[in-house]
């Protein structure tokens, strides 16, 4: 995860009875920069994953759509695509290894939009409440802009949808 963004921010205070409204949260841009170059993906992860899903679906359509047996020279031995022909059980699992590997490689690497990273890094204290039947919806504009505003939601409490 990240430990970069440490920034001790002071509460947003954030009148619902005002909704909508454009919030400007000072520097959150350049945090949410640091965030999103910090969990990105590395290329040797991107690479070995291409590479690892590869192998598992040669393995895999050898496996299924191989043939029942095989021709093998006594003299020269099985050549590259005999071995697959062979052997399409355990190329398929050095395929997931692989696979498996590149997964490791990038490790607890969250991506959060930009919404999700100022409700989980800002401290936001709402004052008042909305309205019956709505809910807060938070819009990213760009830079460090928000769109605050209530929506109608669609189901009450308790109530399955039409159908289910």
């Amino acid at each position: 995860m990240e430990q970069a963004n440490q920034s001790p921010q002071s509460a947003i205070n954030i009148d619902l009875g005002t909704l909508p409204l454009q919030l400007e949260v000072p520097g959150f841009e350049t945090f949410y920069e640091e965030h999103r170059l910090a969990n990105e993906d590395s290329s040797l992860a991107t690479i070995l994953s291409f590479i690892g899903y590869g192998v598992l679906i040669v393995g895999v359509l050898t496996l299924i759509f191989g043939p029942e047996s095989v021709m093998v020279s006594t003299f020269s031995g099985p050549d590259f695509f005999q071995m697959i022909q062979l052997y399409p059980g355990p190329i398929a699992s050095v395929g997931f290894l692989i696979v498996s590997g590149a997964a490791l490689l990038n490790g607890q690497k969250e991506q959060l939009t930009p919404e999700a990273y100022l409700l989980n890094h800002y401290p936001i204290e709402p004052q008042g409440e909305l309205p019956q039947g709505q809910k807060l919806q938070i819009g990213y504009l760009g830079d460090s802009r928000f769109l605050l505003s209530g929506v109608v939601t669609d189901e009450t409490p308790g109530e399955s949808p039409a159908g289910a």
